[in-house]
């Protein structure tokens, strides 16, 4: 759920690499989902550093709001 939150507010997303993730941000297509190797935190930090120094803040995406998840679920 944290991960669509920061999507749809635009700002970065750090974390550990779990495929539910990765599937997330390829169907978002954001650029800025920094994953770490699983519990390592010497790669979390080093992510963390990156999304810091790159500074990707996006505007908000509706890709994830209620009313559009509605939409889709109609479809279904």
């Amino acid at each position: 759920m944290f991960l669509a939150e920061a999507i749809a507010c635009g700002v970065p997303f750090i974390g550990y690499d779990y495929p539910t993730f990765r599937e997330i941000r390829d169907y978002a297509k954001a650029d800025n989902i920094y994953l770490a190797t699983y519990k390592n935190e010497f790669d979390l930090g080093r992510k963390l550093k990156d999304a810091l120094r790159e500074k990707k803040y996006h505007q908000p995406n509706t890709l994830f709001h209620f009313e559009r998840m509605m939409e889709t679920l109609k479809q279904i």
